[in-house]
């Protein structure tokens, strides 16, 4: 998966981590801090400030985690198992999410351009490479170029009500200290041919 960094601050460096969304599907038109379609509540947990819930116990160990400096630029995270997963059983697909770092100071922070980025090759794209009798890779993204444009959702949730669906960008940040105060969920809509479905996914 791939995101563009289009802003930073606090930390000079930053762990970010990607995780399966588990036991909600959002709907990403309504999610926010405290609930996952507008109506029913993220799992109660005590992690995030005033324990606002933040999905935090609605998410999957880490897949993947990088330490993210403050340069501008195209960052990737390793989604292979998520995706091989996806694949294996299509319904338990309910996106995935990029928690903000959990042992950051205050007002540390990594934004992204999401899926309504004014500048359309900014947009977020998930890369999939696979093998049937070779190997080959389809781009899931709303960026004009891709496989499968159209096909990406996101949005990001804070320790509040508010919904971000529309945003253009996705944000991380921590606070208080070392706490998360946002999160980013993103959920790709395909349809994988019965082909792929037996395909090894590869990255």
């Amino acid at each position: 998966m791939v995101l563009y960094q289009t802003d930073a601050g606090g930390d000079e460096t930053y762990d970010v981590s990607v995780h399966k969304l588990i036991d909600s599907s959002p709907d990403f038109s309504h999610a926010n801090g405290y609930t996952y379609n507008g109506i029913e509540d993220w799992a109660a947990n005590e992690l995030c400030y005033n324990n606002i819930p933040l999905a935090q116990s609605n998410i999957s160990p880490a897949q993947d985690v990088i330490s993210l400096d403050k340069n501008l630029g195209y960052k990737a995270w390793n989604v292979t198992g998520m995706v091989q997963d996806w694949v294996n059983d299509p319904a338990s697909n309910n996106g995935l999410l990029l928690n903000s770092d959990a042992i950051a100071s205050a007002d540390s922070y990594r934004f992204f351009a999401s899926t309504e980025s004014s500048d359309p090759e900014l947009r977020p794209m998930l890369e999939v490479v696979y093998t049937k009798s070779e190997p080959q890779t389809i781009a899931f993204s709303n960026r004009p170029n891709a496989d499968y444009p159209g096909t990406v959702q996101d949005t990001f949730i804070n320790i509040n009500q508010e919904v971000n669906v529309t945003s253009g960008q996705l944000n991380t940040y921590t606070w208080p200290q070392n706490t998360p105060a946002n999160a980013s969920c993103s959920n790709s809509t395909y349809r994988v041919s019965p082909a792929a479905q037996r395909s090894k996914v590869q990255r």
